[in-house]
């Protein structure tokens, strides 16, 4: 089997059409399925918590719906689980002249990220009907973000490392789709930053990494484990996501990584985009009293003006240090 024409569709297969499985149930599955196909997800990429979203925000069901939605996925895939189904069709679909410790491997690995979808903690199913108005991201915003990064495969490894210096940097994504290995451990005075290249959509510049040079060893860890050592440093996967592309993301690709790490704010699902890690930075800046012309020269913007707007509607939010636990990467070592 090749592994990159699998389809969800082929991973999870569609409930039996019999009396004893509940026909609204069956439906809410094979809705889960179809739009997890259309959306290009397999069984160990799809983001519960992604789906919450495109259920309450474009589809914008009750709170009730949304449950009931949610309830009946998570029971499928419990039910194949238990019985042994789901394992061997993961199983079936490896290529066969693999190992088998890592046929084994890729299968657990599999199985492990649907325990956590099927587990309630992953993604509260608790939505207020009214979205939130006047959103302001603080810190507390961006460490639940953090919290949120799985590091449980490949990409998501790649996606920790990339929103987290995007978190602790500012950088707009154009310049983050530029930045190549050289660039991340530049040295200016007594202090270690992120060079930034010039290029379309990027302003040159370096922008110390001041307190939070921590997302440096996430971006490592995954430097080292795709054997990244020269060229550039975010790029993407086949459909595999075993197969590391030469080329870099593009900014697109950084929106879409987003959209797989949705924040609960206010009690509702929120999908974060560049412009507002960016916001966050600089606000994150401004509480722990950076001037703003130093914060414009880290965000690369040519009016003071701009700082302000970004740092205006979150300066009375309190201060927090971004935390992210680092004996997460001792998987990847």
């Amino acid at each position: 089997m090749d592994v990159n024409k699998i389809t969800f569709d082929m991973q999870v297969p569609l409930p039996p059409k019999e009396a004893t499985f509940n026909k609204d149930r069956r439906n809410r599955v094979t809705y889960f399925i179809h739009w997890c196909v259309k959306n290009g997800y397999l069984l160990e990429t799809v983001v519960l918590a992604v789906y919450l979203y495109h259920l309450v925000r474009e589809l914008g069901l009750a709170p009730t719906s949304v449950k009931a939605h949610l309830t009946s996925v998570r029971s499928y895939l419990r039910e194949l689980l238990e019985n042994g189904t789901l394992q061997q069709i993961q199983l079936n679909l490896l290529d066969p002249d693999l190992p088998e410790d890592e046929r084994q491997h890729k299968v657990a690995e599999t199985i492990s990220h649907v325990q956590q979808l099927i587990d309630p903690a992953t993604v509260s199913i608790n939505v207020q009907e009214v979205p939130p108005q006047n959103l302001s991201i603080g810190d507390d915003s961006i460490n639940n973000l953090l919290a949120g990064l799985r590091l449980d495969s490949r990409p998501s490894l790649r996606d920790g490392a990339l929103i987290s210096l995007m978190c602790v940097t500012g950088a707009r994504e154009n310049e983050l789709c530029r930045l190549t290995v050289q660039d991340l451990y530049h040295q200016q005075e007594d202090a270690i930053g992120l060079h930034v290249p010039s290029g379309r959509g990027c302003t040159e510049r370096f922008i110390p990494y001041l307190g939070d040079a921590w997302a440096l060893e996430i971006v490592q860890a995954w430097l080292d484990y795709a054997q990244i050592a020269q060229g550039w440093v975010f790029r993407g996967f086949y459909k595999s996501g075993n197969l590391i592309r030469e080329t870099p993301l593009s900014p697109t690709a950084v929106e879409s990584i987003l959209k797989s790490y949705p924040i609960i704010f206010r009690n509702e699902p929120i999908v974060l985009k560049p412009l507002d890690l960016r916001r966050a930075y600089a606000g994150h800046l401004y509480r722990q009293h950076y001037d703003l012309e130093m914060i414009r020269r880290y965000l690369g913007v040519k009016r003071i003006q701009t700082v302000w707007d970004y740092v205006g509607p979150t300066r009375g939010l309190p201060f927090e240090e971004f935390r992210f636990d680092l004996s997460r990467l001792d998987q990847w070592k």
